[in-house]
């Protein structure tokens, strides 16, 4: 039997569910941040429990809805996030109650996935969720190139599995996200082909991370190129399937996704793209 009281989240517990986020994690939890990303996403708002004992907020969970499509086939998913456990109930089993909890209460979701790390994995294993596999990525140097660009691409056709990428996700992940900044680019006079990306330094370099790329491999390889030369970029992070650079390239280690099936059994490992996988999500 618990010793504490599960619930589900309520408008009055947001204050004391950002506290206990910073308290765990650090700062910028806020309500501009819990807005963005559990209230105005483009597939709803996030449910969420909370553990409580005598009115004290001893742990949160939240899942964020998500949407993958398979040309006209449509999955509906939620991914467990922004998890946290007060100091004082450490070692009560509230992770574990509110994961069940959640997992016997979720209603027309097909599965459950998430992007755990080393130290979170074994605790979703042991509660019955499995390896889909790897988030393939790659580190290569950019050859920087001219390119006509533009800053408006049209959003991808999803045709095999994969995030529901329509223009109104694509605004809400990327351009209105309040954590990172995001640039876009098309190429002029072609159609279906985008790139959206963010810069931050490693190694002394800036780095381009491709968190959205489609089109062909030629439109690919230009876009690559031509963001290269606005940006200031000599290299560059992609996932799978990987555009044709031509130049030297290092394998990253990947994102291993774990999932729960629920009402249908998952399709496959989707293809994730960067984005999908960032620990803003």
């Amino acid at each position: 039997m618990l010793e504490f009281d599960i619930r589900q989240m309520t408008q009055d517990d947001v204050d004391p569910i950002l506290r206990l986020l910073t308290e765990t994690f650090g700062p910028g939890f806020d309500d501009h941040w819990f807005s963005w990303k559990h209230v105005s996403g483009p597939w709803g708002s996030s449910p969420g429990w909370v553990a409580e004992d005598g009115g004290e907020l001893l742990g949160v969970r939240l899942f964020l809805p998500w949407q993958f499509r398979h040309d006209q086939m449509i999955y509906r998913a939620m991914r467990p996030c922004d998890t946290a456990t007060s100091p004082s109930a450490r070692g009560r089993g509230v992770f574990r109650s509110l994961t069940r909890h959640a997992i016997t209460t979720l209603e027309d979701v097909d599965f459950i996935f998430n992007t755990p790390n080393s130290n979170s994995r074994p605790g979703y294993l042991k509660m019955g969720f499995g390896e889909w596999g790897r988030v393939r990525q790659r580190l290569s140097l950019i050859r920087p190139r001219q390119a006509e660009l533009s800053d408006d691409p049209d959003p991808p056709i999803v045709r095999t599995l994969g995030t529901d990428t329509d223009r109104e996700f694509l605004r809400w992940r990327y351009y209105e996200c309040p954590v990172l900044e995001y640039q876009s680019f098309g190429l002029k006079g072609e159609i279906q082909c985008g790139l959206i990306c963010r810069i931050r330094k490693w190694q002394g370099m800036r780095l381009l991370i491709a968190s959205e790329l489609w089109g062909n491999r030629r439109q690919q390889k230009a876009l690559i190129q031509g963001a290269a030369v606005e940006l200031g970029a000599r290299l560059a992070w992609f996932a799978a399937p990987f555009p044709k650079t031509g130049l030297p390239w290092l394998p990253r280690p990947g994102t291993i996704v774990t999932g729960y099936d629920l009402r249908n059994p998952h399709p496959g490992l989707p293809s994730f793209s960067l984005g999908d996988v960032e620990d803003v999500l």
